[in-house]
């Protein structure tokens, strides 16, 4: 009697263990999957220092496209908004690579000492999002053909 109840003692504190063990990890799962065609809101812009300036652009899902930029020390000013055309804007996310962009976690503060900053933040109808803030020397060449066409597109919002 005596080992048949060390026996199911011994079971029930592996189950116990067993469940402890699986109930006390991490069940989130994050779906980077590369070739799902999924729409996004994009967030990307820059923060200067003491006598710097700040952009910011989004484009939206719905192919909408703004900037606002200010310059503290030159006084300017100004808005700027615009729509994509569906083919622009899937040719712009084809360029992101949600992995690429996922593995990396700068969060720079080049501004802290009057250098200039840049974000991006994206967020997908998927729950995809994530957010980063780089400075000079940060290296985000995994997605650099994806920021070199966001810089163009705010590049061509701003007044000549």
């Amino acid at each position: 009697m005596r080992i048949l109840l060390k026996i199911s003692l011994w079971i029930c504190i592996s189950f116990l263990s067993g469940w402890a063990l699986v109930s006390c990890t991490d069940n989130t799962e994050v779906i980077l999957d590369e070739n799902s065609v999924n729409q996004y809101d994009i967030y990307f812009g820059s923060f200067g220092g003491l006598c710097g300036h700040s952009d910011s652009m989004s484009i939206t899902m719905n192919l909408d496209i703004n900037l606002t930029y200010k310059d503290f020390c030159t006084d300017t000013d100004f808005e700027n908004e615009g729509k994509l055309t569906q083919e622009e804007y899937s040719s712009l996310i084809s360029l992101l690579s949600k992995s690429s962009f996922s593995d990396l976690n700068h969060n720079s503060c080049d501004r802290c000492v009057d250098g200039l900053d840049t974000f991006l933040h994206v967020v997908g109808d998927d729950g995809f999002t994530h957010r980063i803030v780089y400075g000079h020397d940060d290296d985000i060449s995994s997605i650099d053909d994806f920021i070199d066409r966001l810089n163009e597109l705010r590049e061509s919002l701003k007044p000549e």
